[in-house]
């Protein structure tokens, strides 16, 4: 890879020739986990990138391919081959000699590792198959060959190129803070050498000048009966020697505080991280009440004083029960469950306020909160239809909140508890889960697609003291690959948006809380005798952490005497604590959410004043609605999402505009008209209305047209409808077409009996058999759905099925036509399983899905006991092949028209189907069933050539977490 700086001092010294030798992918990446410790992915794309480089470099050079271990084989003829480069040749004795002298018994073989990411694995083996056969040939491709394995590249190493520049521009920032601390600890060394020094001379001359007192002291008591005068003189120098010996003593306790202070300033980094580092070791051993008793006890890093370090602590409002105890759903909505940020009696943020709409919108919320608990979990309701749940702790070691590093253990633990808290609450069939924070993506990555993910980002999370590498990686993995994707800010969605779809949903004001207060609401206590007449107040409320901006306001504060400053909130960095020092400023630290409306009522002007930094810029302010909500006016630096607001927020970013921003403020404050303004702008910008905007996002699904074709027993098809309605839809946007081939009058009455009690089934009777192609078309006609499923009459639909299914054809432009995995089958679709019944089946189904989302393998032919294509694609290449009668082999043929248009069959690793397999045909005499499949055959041979049997697979792709014991 560092040919193309080489090249041109080469090129100077004579003409060049390239050797690229080429080893397979899998026997490199093995030999590169054994040696440096690389993932499979990671040593995968750095051979990729080594064979584009090597070749795009060598370009216009002599140059030759050549593979390992082939070469090894002969070696004289490789040496000619290298020589015949540079129009040379080597002697014969030389060749011979070199020969001799190779020594095969130490080729290195490290086995093989076959990459996680299919499209890696894929774009690597398509790279070498296509390097091999140039090699053999004697010739190197050219740059237009390789230009799609290029393309192909950047997609796929998008997210490691964006790790590698996040890790390379951290790695320079510790450097340059390494550099820093080195030279800062030196500084401090010789700081503490001089003041030690210092301080021994002083210490040394006070002990002589003592020794020298007590020396004239014994003299004078000699001498006391010399006379009155003697003892009066005596006195006097006694007493001027001890007021020195006082002065001295204090220059020596000044002397001591520096000493002690220029230690504790290279120990105060040293105590930040024992307070985070055993913060987190106490957090897993001891019960929440006992941390929570050490954690206010000690002092907070930085010299915060606790009060205002630490929210006050909340007592639990409502019971907490076991997962029994919550209700059953009321209506068909899908349960939402929200993986939290923070815990739900923490402080009230966006997660809190969209469960209580969500709640009140019909959904049975459940808000999973990171801390567990002993014994088997619990649950406790503190909304209508809102539960907080915590799992179990069992299993779950070294496992702490916000970490984004798990053990496979301790997620595999997780995966079991949640599936446990499902079954118990009697989860709906298709549910979403809304997470809030990466650390999640630990776990939630690896469910069955029964669980819908939604990634609603409301922070650029880099810019938090917690954030680790890890937990950037799990990020970016979790916005490549969740099911939908919701930002709270523009600056997210610009960021986002280029690669994947988002959707923009900002914050909003809790109007319920804030508005139509009368004039009875209260003052909070803390504030009394706090609020001077004759001043400014200006209030805020809101984390005080590294991005409030303490310069601005202390600059303000001290040039403008008659504005008093009151903060509330918890303070987390040293710089703004040190505010509390000022004479018109006063902190509080957390205050409970019930006071924040009393407080906002009692100030004059509300500010926000951040330092915009990039996380500032991902935030939407919370606070302005609620200022807004509150008719009280807003200064603030210039936050991009504030710029909607308009006229309605001054903003400022030097002391003099920010005071006079407030100054104006205060005036415009009582302007009835500026008020109503504000309250028509909360009114807008309401969680009502947030919430709206995101149950229509995560309930948007493409409409899938199900075609069940029917005949002879009703009794499967009311089964195979059962499994999509019975018990909540298990897709929330289906239109079930039931195609009748002719059954009997009595078994159709009931499926029409049935299809007028579901205005989502439309029955469609054909009168006759028209067999299994024909049956199907009619329904493929009929379909109005994005996405067709041919779905045979002898099936069951396990939970999440339809979704992984949609997913794959939604993400895979290269596939066409997909599948599902199932009990009984012909073909590698089939999976060994045991169940009794079809509860036992929807959890065997989940387990067999489970570490397996999003995955798919490719295969010759899809059964079309259950299949799905994109209507579009059916319209273009046609419908089922009418000329295999009643049927067997339309859906080989299917398959290989759609292979012909360059649309591959792709098996869904996380999608199961229980069959009963071939149901219909099972009722056919055997003869004519033989007689059927010859005369089949020979018409799909003369169309395509020789049929290849199908047949079972051995494996199945490695899962993403361990399977349990």
């Amino acid at each position: 890879m560092l040919l193309k700086e080489w090249r041109k001092f080469l090129e100077e010294h004579g003409e060049m020739t390239t050797v690229i030798t080429l080893r397979h992918p899998a026997e490199v990446a093995a030999s590169l986990a054994k040696r440096d410790g690389l993932s499979a992915d990671h040593a995968y794309l750095c051979w990729i990138a080594h064979n584009l480089a090597a070749i795009n470099n060598s370009d216009g050079m002599k140059r030759a391919l050549v593979l390992f271990p082939d070469w090894t084989k002969d070696v004289p003829a490789t040496l000619r081959r290298i020589a015949s480069l540079s129009e040379s040749d080597f002697s014969y004795s030389a060749v011979e000699g070199a020969a001799m002298q190779f020594d095969r018994s130490i080729l290195g073989y490290s086995g093989e590792l076959i990459a996680d990411d299919p499209e890696i694995a894929a774009l690597a083996g398509d790279l070498f198959e296509l390097l091999k056969l140039h090699s053999k040939n004697c010739t190197v491709p050219e740059a237009e060959e390789l230009l799609p394995f290029m393309r192909r590249f950047e997609t796929a190493s998008r997210t490691a190129r964006g790790v590698e520049t996040f890790l390379q521009t951290k790695l320079t920032q510790l450097g340059a803070y390494a550099a820093q601390c080195r030279q800062d600890a030196l500084s401090l060394q010789n700081q503490v050498r001089d003041t030690t020094a210092e301080r021994n001379l002083v210490v040394a001359e006070l002990e002589a000048q003592r020794d020298a007192a007590n020396e004239r002291l014994a003299q004078l008591q000699q001498s006391v009966g010399d006379g009155g005068q003697d003892i009066r003189e005596a006195k006097v120098q006694l007493d001027h020697m001890k007021a020195e010996l006082d002065r001295n003593n204090k220059l020596v306790t000044h002397l001591t505080t520096l000493l002690n202070r220029e230690r504790h300033t290279v120990l105060k980094p040293i105590y930040r991280h024992l307070h985070r580092h055993g913060g987190r070791l106490l957090r897993l051993l001891l019960p929440p009440r006992a941390f929570d008793w050490i954690k206010r006890s000690l002092p907070y890093p930085g010299s915060i004083p606790g009060y205002l370090a630490y929210a006050p602590s909340h007592s639990i409002a409502s019971a907490t029960h076991g997962y029994g105890a919550v209700p059953a759903a009321a209506g068909n909505k899908p349960d939402i469950f929200i993986m939290s940020i923070i815990n739900w009696d923490f402080r009230i943020q966006r997660p809190q306020h969209l469960a209580t709409a969500f709640g009140r919108a019909g959904h049975r919320v459940f808000y999973v909160e990171m801390e567990t608990v002993s014994g088997s979990g619990s649950a406790r309701e503190v909304a209508q239809n809102v539960f907080v749940l915590r799992l179990p702790a069992r299993g779950m070691h070294g496992v702490t909140p916000y970490c984004g590093t798990v053990s496979p253990a301790s997620i595999r633990a997780w995966v079991d508890h949640f599936y446990d808290a499902a079954d118990a609450i009697g989860s709906s069939q298709y549910a979403h889960i809304v997470v809030e924070h990466p650390y999640w993506w630990n776990f939630v990555r690896h469910l069955s697609p029964q669980f819908q993910i939604t990634f609603d980002c409301m922070d650029d999370i880099s810019g938090f003291s917690n954030t680790d590498e890890a937990l950037l990686k799990l990020e970016a993995d979790m916005a490549e690959h969740a099911d939908r994707m919701i930002v709270s800010s523009q600056y997210l969605f610009d960021k986002y948006s280029e690669n994947r779809p988002v959707k923009l949903i900002r914050n909003g004001a809790d109007i319920d809380h804030f508005m139509h207060r009368d004039d009875t609401l209260p003052i909070p206590s803390f504030l009394n005798g706090k609020l001077r007449g004759d001043t400014i107040r200006v209030g805020y409320v809101g984390a005080i952490a590294e991005w409030f901006d303490a310069e601005l306001i202390a600059a303000v504060a001290k040039a403008n005497p008659d504005f008093d400053f009151h903060l509330c909130g918890a303070v987390t960095a040293p710089e703004p604590a040190r505010l509390a020092d000022a004479p018109n400023i006063s902190m509080y630290g957390e205050i409970p959410y019930d006071e924040v409306p009393g407080f906002l009522k009692a100030m004059d002007v509300l500010i926000i004043p951040f330092r915009l930094l990039p996380i500032i810029k991902a935030c939407d302010p919370v606070k302005f609605y609620e200022y807004s909500a509150m008719q009280r006016p807003t200064v603030a630096t210039a936050l991009p999402e504030l710029a909607r607001a308009g006229d309605l927020v001054t903003t400022a970013s030097e002391p003099e505009e920010f005071a006079k921003g407030i100054r104006n403020a205060a005036v415009a404050g009582s302007d009835a008209a500026l008020r109503a303004d504000l309250v028509a702008y909360a009114n807008r910008n309401t969680w009502g209305h947030r919430a709206t905007d995101f149950l229509e996002e995560i309930e948007d699904a493409a409409l899938v047209s199900v075609v069940i074709l029917s005949f002879g027993s009703a009794d499967l098809t009311l089964n195979c409808i059962q499994s999509l309605t019975g018990k909540g839809d298990t897709y929330p946007n289906l239109e079930i077409l039931i195609v009748d081939n002719g059954s009997s009058p009595c078994e159709l009455a009931k499926i029409r009996q049935e299809a007028a009690r579901h205005p989502g089934i439309q029955l469609i009777e054909n009168g006759e058999n028209l067999g299994f192609a024909a049956g199907n078309n009619v329904g493929i006609k009929a379909a109005k759905g994005e996405y067709v499923l041919l779905l045979n009459n002898d099936t069951y639909i396990a939970p999440g099925a339809i979704a992984a299914m949609v997913r794959h054809l939604q993400r895979n432009a290269r596939i066409g036509i997909v599948g599902p995995l199932t009990n009984n089958i012909g073909n590698e679709a089939r999976i060994v399983v045991e169940y009794n019944n079809i509860s036992e089946m929807a959890c065997c189904a989940r387990e067999i899905v489970t570490g397996y989302r999003g995955l798919w393998t490719e295969i010759n032919v899809a059964a079309y006991f259950c299949a799905m294509f994109r209507k579009a694609d059916l319209e273009r290449l046609g419908g089922l092949s009418t000329d295999y009668g009643l049927g067997m082999f339309e859906d080989d043929d299917h398959c290989a028209h759609f292979r012909a248009s360059g649309l591959i069959p792709a098996l869904a690793e996380d999608a199961f189907v229980h069959h009963d397999l071939s149901a219909t045909f099972d009722a056919m005499p055997e003869p004519e069933k033989t007689a059927l499949f010859e005369k089949n055959r020979k018409i799909y041979e003369a169309r395509w050539g020789e049929w290849r049997p199908h047949s079972y697979r051995d494996t199945r792709p490695k899962p993403s977490l361990p399977k349990p014991k």
